[in-house]
């Protein structure tokens, strides 16, 4: 490599500006002064040009083809990157040819006309250095093309080959080494005392001294005077795009930073949660669609709960190919809006140690989609109705019912002496007790009210489970659960919510810690927030069990909600949402609220602010194309409906008897025929 001379990078810029001044091109080394013959005319120098064109590969036609793929695929071999990257290397490298005149073509005849031909002298001055140096400029030109788009590709991650979501590949790097570096290797090369070899770059490094110029907000004849206020790159305040485009502005590798690249969260990161924020119409069920479609690409999805209340995503998942093939046995369809909706039983939860502790979680659940809170008295009564419901055979939520009416003498109070005696004492001394009748009224009322959605009922009447989560966890089952506000109501469409998140939780704690992940995913989770999510997200982590959830609601949130939902997720995806919740979460996602507030939709595809904890530095922009699980093959007709023939006789509660009503009673007699019995004083 020519040899550098010792010049500051104020007096680079100065030196180029100079030049530019005196409208030669940056560092032209006067090329009619050392090329040009003595006392040649143009004719004599025409001939000679084109003797040496001919003699170069510029006369190939193939030779700019093969140049960018011969330094494209020494990139490539080097970095073994894939997906849009190495597409975009040749073309990278076939602007920066183009942009410093490093392939042309030679004049194919000499003007006549005197001032035509004084003004073609002035070409062939030009491209005589390329001419006589061809092999030196190229050498240094590849050499300095691949020292730089290697070092932009080293700090990139591993890429997939294919993925549906996509960043700006300058969203992987540190943008402010990246250009500080780019800029430098390019202002640098004005120090070669090699002229030639400072040609390779000619025009890419004036477009570069005149963006720092501007970028320094000085003229030329403030750079003479005050150089020491020139700003180089890594000491410019401008955010990452703005900073690119300042800077390398003008110049392909703007470009080539800008570049969509496949973009995927590896899977264990999931462990630790996602969340999606965005307000209603930006795409968030669109991504979460996105998201699902990529696991289910993988060789080994996951297994995933899936909830929806409106269920427009389920019945488009359950209609993909993979599920007549590959995934043929790991689907399972809760559906309440099924002609044989699942047969549930809210006390068969699980065997495990904790099971007095999980059963009493569910009960809160189940009745925080009611009500805020259980009273203080109310919570006392539910532990220790859930010891005495475990041991009535074939208990359901009716039975719970029935229980808060029961008297004294009903046969269900004769399971208590079954239970430990501090339970006996509890039945004995406080449950029939008048202050405990406002309590079991109001427990009543409630289970009156979720239980007025006849489908509601059907579905947790059942004797047994015939859903057992735990299995559907170890078998990594894909399980979808329609919550369907439209058919239940929002209230029985809560508590189900409620109660299958409750049950992927129970045998996530029954299965133990497990190195096999498995996603709870949530459309629309507000309503399922409460106090308990910050213990749920802590626990689920600990048990292989991932939460991926949206919501549109941030701004509602409790302040104890919104905290466990910023400290308990690794991953976060926001979209345009109110200034408040866009500067709290600016803060989480190391970027700016402007930056969060900017993400647009377009009638293709919706842009979210993206921040992956140990991934990415900051935020980046991630861009989801609509429609990718519409786009997915699927199953023939036929075979979704045997399929959901077979779900419905695996899981499906029986229809109930018909009601058959008493026989009429026998009529009446006459009045006239009916005795009278006199009081005696009448």
């Amino acid at each position: 490599m020519a040899r550098r001379a010792p010049l500051s990078y104020a007096l680079l810029i100065e030196s180029l500006l100079r030049e530019t001044a005196d409208n030669i091109a940056l560092y032209p080394s006067r090329p009619h002064r050392l090329f040009r013959q003595p006392h040649e005319t143009v004719q004599e120098q025409y001939r000679r040009l084109q003797a040496l064109y001919k003699r170069s590969r510029y006369h190939d036609d193939n030779y700019l083809e093969e140049l960018c793929v011969h330094y494209a695929c020494s990139i490539h071999d080097d970095t073994h990157k894939s997906g849009n990257v190495c597409a975009t290397y040749a073309a990278t490298i076939h602007s920066l040819l183009a942009q410093n005149k490093l392939y042309f073509q030679f004049p194919s005849t000499l003007e006549r006309d005197p001032a035509a031909q004084a003004q073609q002298r002035q070409s062939l001055q030009s491209i005589e250095p390329y001419l006589t140096y061809e092999s030196t400029i190229r050498d240094h030109f590849g050499k300095t093309v691949c020292l730089i788009l290697l070092f932009i590709l080293h700090q990139l991650p591993k890429l997939p080959d294919e993925a549906d979501l996509t960043v700006p590949l300058h969203a992987l790097v540190d943008v402010r080494q990246t250009v500080e570096g780019i800029v430098g290797t390019i202002v640098n090369e004005a120090a070669y005392e090699d002229h030639a070899v400072s040609l390779a770059f000619l025009h890419t490094r004036n477009a570069i001294a005149y963006n720092i110029l501007r970028a320094s907000n000085l003229t030329p004849e403030q750079l003479k005077r005050s150089p020491h206020k020139i700003i180089p790159p890594g000491q410019s305040t401008l955010p990452p795009d703005a900073l690119i485009q300042a800077y390398l502005g003008g110049t392909p590798f703007a470009d080539f930073l800008s570049t969509p690249v496949p973009f995927s969260i590896p899977r264990q990161l999931y462990a630790e949660h996602a969340a999606v924020f965005a307000p209603s119409g930006h795409g968030k069920t669109q991504t979460l669609q996105a998201l699902i479609a990529g696991f289910l690409k993988e060789p080994d999805p996951p297994g995933m709960f899936i909830l929806d209340s409106q269920g427009d995503m389920l019945r488009r998942i359950e209609r993909l190919a993979v599920f007549d093939g590959a995934l043929k046995d790991r689907l399972v369809i809760l559906d309440p809006e099924d002609a044989m909706p699942p047969a549930l039983n809210f006390f068969q939860l699980g065997t495990g140690a904790d099971y007095d502790a999980q059963q009493h979680e569910l009960f809160n659940y189940l009745f925080t989609a009611i009500d805020s809170e259980l009273t203080a008295k109310q919570g006392t009564a539910v532990t220790y109705l859930l010891k005495l419901m475990r041991v009535i055979p074939g208990a359901t939520i009716e039975t719970l019912k029935d229980l808060m009416e029961a008297g004294k003498d009903s046969d269900l109070l004769q399971h208590v002496s079954k239970l430990d005696r501090i339970t006996q004492d509890f039945f004995a001394h406080q449950f029939l007790d008048k202050s405990m009748v406002p309590t079991r009224t109001q427990i009543a009322r409630r289970l009156y009210t979720i239980l007025g959605n006849p489908t509601f009922t059907r579905m947790f009447a059942a004797r047994e489970n015939r859903f057992n989560a735990l299995t559907a966890l170890r078998e990594k089952k894909i399980v979808l659960v329609n919550t369907s506000q439209r058919f239940l109501g929002q209230e029985a469409s809560g508590v189900f919510g409620r109660f299958m998140i409750a049950q992927c939780l129970a045998a996530a704690y029954e299965r133990g810690p497990s190195n096999h992940l498995s996603l709870l995913i949530v459309d629309e989770a507000s309503e399922y927030f409460d106090a308990k999510t910050e213990r749920i997200l802590s626990q689920a982590r600990k048990y292989g069990l991932g939460l991926l959830f949206a919501t549109q609601y941030l701004e509602q949130m409790p302040p104890q909600v919104k905290a466990a939902v910023n400290g308990n997720t690794a991953i976060k995806v926001a979209g345009p949402v109110g200034y408040n919740d866009a500067m709290m979460l600016s803060r989480e996602m190391y970027t700016t609220a402007d930056f969060i507030r900017s993400m647009r939709k377009t009638q293709s595809e919706t842009q979210f602010a993206c921040y992956v904890r140990s991934m990415t530095p900051r935020a980046v922009a991630l861009s989801i194309p609509f429609g990718t699980l519409e786009k997915q093959p699927t199953m023939p007709e036929e075979n979704r409906r045997e399929m959901r023939r077979r779900n419905a006789e695996r899981f499906g509660a029986p229809a109930p008897a018909p009601h058959t009503p008493p026989p009429p009673a026998a009529p009446l007699p006459p009045a006239s025929d009916i005795p009278i019995k006199r009081k005696p004083w009448e």
